[in-house]
C-alpha cells in the first residue's frame, strides 16, 4: 500500500469516527417549564400540622421536590375503579416512593378536570370529591393528588395535549428524562405502567 493510500485511509477512518461520534451525541436535556400551581385535595406526606401541608389549599407540588428526581402525572379523567390504568400506576409510585426514600424520589397527580381554575369552577367541590375518593379507595398516601384547570398557561407550557387523557413526565434536576402520553381509547396498561417503573429505577441507578 503506498503512502498516498495510507494517507486516504487515515483520512476516511477519522470522518468516519467522527460520523459516529456526532451520531452518538446525547441530545440536550429540556427543561421543565416551570410551576404548576392546583388545588391539593389529598397528600398524607406530612402531619395535618405541618406548615408543609397543603391540602386544601393552591399550591405548586412542583416546588416541593426541587432538584430531585420526579414523576408527574397529568389526568384529563378521574377513574372511579382502583383497577383502572392510571390507578395502578399509581399504586406502583406510592410503592416507589415508599422504596426510595433516601433517592428522594417524588411523584403527584394533577387532574385537568376543571373547566375553569379551582376558585372560579363551580364545579370545583364535586370534582375536588372524586378525586379525594380515589386517593382513599387506593390509600396513596405518599403520591400527592391536585386538580386544575384542563387549559391554562401551565397545561400549554408543560405540552399537555388536549389529545391526550393521560400525561406522565419523569424528571430531575429540572431536566425532563423521560415522557409517555396516552390517549382515552387506548389507556395506560400494566405493561406501560412498568415501563415507567424501570425508567425510574434506572435514573435512580446513575
Amino acid at each position: 500500500m503506498t503512502g498516498r493510500h495510507i494517507v486516504r485511509l487515515t483520512s476516511w477512518v477519522l470522518l468516519a469516527m467522527g460520523a459516529v461520534a456526532c451520531a452518538q451525541e446525547p441530545k440536550p436535556a429540556v427543561a421543565v417549564p416551570g410551576n404548576f400551581r392546583s388545588f391539593v385535595v389529598a397528600d398524607e406526606r406530612f402531619d395535618k400540622g405541618s406548615l408543609r401541608n397543603r391540602a386544601g389549599k393552591m399550591h405548586c407540588l412542583v416546588s416541593d421536590n426541587g432538584l430531585y428526581p420526579v414523576v408527574a402525572v397529568f389526568s384529563r379523567t378521574t377513574p372511579d375503579k382502583t383497577d383502572a390504568g392510571l390507578s395502578k400506576l399509581v399504586t406502583r409510585l406510592d410503592k416507589l416512593v415508599v422504596e426510595h426514600r433516601a433517592e428522594r424520589l417524588g411523584a403527584f397527580v394533577i387532574f385537568l378536570t376543571l373547566g375553569k381554575e379551582y376558585p372560579e369552577d363551580d364545579q370545583r367541590d364535586l370534582k375536588a370529591k372524586a378525586v379525594a375518593d380515589l386517593s382513599t379507595q387506593l390509600k396513596s398516601g405518599n403520591v400527592p393528588f391536585g386538580v386544575a384547570a384542563s387549559k391554562s398557561d401551565a397545561v400549554s407550557a408543560w405540552e399537555v395535549s388536549d389529545a391526550d387523557d393521560l400525561t406522565v413526565i419523569l424528571y430531575s434536576k429540572m431536566k425532563i428524562i423521560q415522557k409517555w402520553t396516552f390517549a382515552a381509547d387506548k389507556p395506560i396498561g400494566d405493561e406501560e405502567s412498568k415501563a415507567v417503573e424501570d425508567a425510574v429505577k434506572k435514573l435512580l441507578k446513575k
